[in-house]
């Protein structure tokens, strides 16, 4: 059985001069699960309707996941932006991480994660990460992406440190600024790039 979270957590720079806090989404999941992700990444490549990552949707803990068709009429290079957005998945209120990218920038992200999944060493303390202060890939403003090298089959036990981030609904699910719209019940509003300025990549 495949699995694939993503997990919301938080990361933050404290520098002399400089204080950033910001989402930091871990993938985390078994080599099926990375697989399917790779997939879903190669699919978005041409196709007209956004691809839900039902793997990650289906999950109590994990974020939401949606790939956008890919952009074009960028410059050539590989591009991705990845958002994250308050829904209602199902009714009930989840974080959703948004794909955004032109084709080279889905190959990109699917190279990185198939690369991580065809040498895994079952150690989630093996990673890469992403985010839009060192990666020109990964467009302004961006969340960032912490993928960690994934399990050849799902085992609780073989989780160690993350364990409980992988089993355990978070304190970051979440964000506490968004409490005041937990009591409404909204539907799913699917999001593009015609209709939300921040899914644009050109």
């Amino acid at each position: 059985m495949a699995n694939l979270l993503l997990i919301r957590n938080k990361t933050a720079w404290d520098c002399w001069n400089y204080y950033e806090e910001m989402t930091d989404v871990f993938v985390i999941g078994d080599v099926s699960g990375f697989q399917y992700f790779c997939d879903r990444l190669t699919a978005a490549k041409t196709s007209k309707a956004a691809l839900h990552l039902s793997l990650a949707n289906n999950s109590e803990i994990s974020m939401c996941g949606v790939i956008l068709p890919a952009s074009f009429g960028c410059d050539g290079m590989p591009r991705l932006r990845l958002l994250e957005r308050f829904v209602f998945w199902k009714g009930q209120p989840r974080m959703e991480l948004v794909i955004c990218g032109n084709q080279l920038g889905f190959g990109f992200l699917a190279n990185k994660i198939r690369e991580m999944s065809e040498n895994t060493k079952e150690d989630l303390d093996e990673h890469f990460h992403l985010n839009d202060s060192n990666d020109p890939e990964l467009l302004a403003r961006s969340v960032a992406l912490t993928v960690r090298s994934p399990l050849q089959e799902w085992r609780t036990e073989a989780l160690g440190a993350y364990g409980n981030m992988a089993t355990v609904k978070g304190v970051h699910f979440l964000p506490k600024g968004l409490d005041y719209r937990l009591g409404t019940k909204e539907r799913y509003q699917s999001i593009s790039a015609k209709n939300s300025e921040y899914a644009r990549i050109a």
